[in-house]
């Protein structure tokens, strides 16, 4: 995958930084928004914390994993949506938000960085 985007962000930056805006603040902010703002809210609501967040976090996995599914992927996605969803509980989904957004900006960045080598 890195061959192909490093190709294509070689010969075009500004394809770089738009994936780089795209994936690093656009993603992250709606997904706050849907899997935070409103599921988790309302499994929360209905079930408690511990169960409203935990369904969210096995949700959002599961949404990323239906276009590679591995062990490693899988549980770093859970992970990581226990992490934004304790998140979330605690301090709101702007807090959530902005967990994710610095996340998805230096994983983003640091793919772009391996692509052009």
């Amino acid at each position: 995958m890195s061959e192909g985007l490093g190709s294509a962000v070689e010969g075009m930056p500004v394809l770089a930084i738009v994936f780089l805006a795209g994936n690093g603040l656009l993603v992250p902010i709606a997904e706050e928004q849907v899997w935070r703002g409103i599921v988790q809210s309302d499994l929360v609501d209905g079930w408690g914390a511990l169960a409203g967040v935990a369904v969210t976090a096995v949700l959002f996995a599961c949404k990323h994993v239906i276009v590679d599914l591995s062990i490693v992927r899988l549980t770093t996605l859970l992970t990581l949506g226990l992490l934004f969803g304790v998140v979330r509980h605690r301090w709101g989904t702007a807090s959530s938000a902005v967990t994710h957004v610095l996340l998805n900006t230096v994983s983003t960045a640091a793919l772009i960085a391996v692509a052009l080598g």
